[in-house]
């Protein structure tokens, strides 16, 4: 089974008790959309989260965030093969693997498109205090060049990212203190263009199950393209770990919903069709 999750900022203590709690094996895996945090700090509390981490039977496979270094400019990863697509690692914890861009990752028998990054909203706050901030926090040039390369030649199923295309940003959970006109927002923009190249197919691809084809949202008929990335077209929310979800922005208007623990597994009935899921897209 994979499990998804993302934002645990150095804290990943909930992940540690999910596990035990729910008898995890060495046969199942996490993913952390983002912003793990064992990259942040480069001291001992970094080493304190990849240890806690590493203790966990399923692997932990980390998506690149905005704030984190990369592994390239850490000098103890290495990289080799995973599931088809390239990770890198550190020999002291072998379970602990973080993603290379643009890779695809065969895991339930579902091929799963990996793209890291974003821009810091708090980067000024972050100089300004003497926080670490790390430039390299967007895709690069290059990195852009190989995820559309891969979409062009390789057939995939879902797309796991930290950021989201800029015409689904949730801008009703924007943060009022943070001038919108300095954020660079060129990494959602090209997620724009990604989206545009891809082909979405309705159904539950997580589980397998064919369905009939859906069009827009069950009570209001929406378009599927018009809705939000973190709208989904079933009355079952699930919940990254962190942002809430709210189902349509259309004309039956339902509110934002309370969020649901840290996991959910993601087994649903034909009917529980869904588009998006938060920073994991369906295709």
């Amino acid at each position: 089974m994979v499990f998804y999750t993302g934002d645990i900022h150095g804290m990943p203590w909930n992940i540690v008790k999910f596990s035990k709690k729910f008898h995890l094996t060495e046969e199942d895996t996490i993913v952390i959309l983002g912003d793990v945090g064992a990259n942040y700090y480069c001291d001992d509390r970094d080493r304190e989260c990849k240890a806690a981490l590493s203790k966990v039977k399923p692997t932990v496979l980390c998506i690149h965030g905005n704030h984190e270094a990369r592994p390239t400019s850490i000098p103890t990863y290495h990289q080799k093969s995973w599931k088809g697509g390239l990770v890198w690692y550190e020999e002291e914890y072998p379970g602990l693997l973080f993603a290379k861009d643009g890779e695809i990752f065969e895991m339930e028998g579902l091929r799963h498109l990996v793209i890291g990054g974003a821009y810091s909203v708090d980067k000024f706050y972050r100089m300004a205090h003497g926080a670490n901030w790390f430039p390299d926090e967007q895709p690069s040039d290059e990195i852009k060049r190989y995820v559309e390369d891969q979409i062009a030649a390789k057939p995939f199923d879902i797309v796991l990212s930290h950021t989201c295309p800029f015409r689904y940003e949730p801008t009703e959970v924007f943060l009022p203190t943070i001038d919108q006109s300095t954020v660079d927002n060129s990494t959602e923009h090209w997620l724009d263009e990604i989206e545009a190249k891809i082909q979405y197919r309705n159904g539950s691809a997580v589980t397998g199950i064919s369905i009939k084809e859906l069009t827009g949202c069950t009570s209001c008929s929406i378009p599927l393209r018009a809705m939000s990335s973190f709208c989904v077209i079933r009355r079952k929310e699930i919940s990254d770990g962190r942002l809430l979800q709210r189902i349509c922005r259309g004309k039956c208007r339902w509110e934002v919903v309370q969020s649901l623990p840290l996991f959910q597994k993601r087994q649903r009935r034909a009917k529980d069709a869904f588009h998006l899921l938060g920073s994991v897209s369906v295709l």
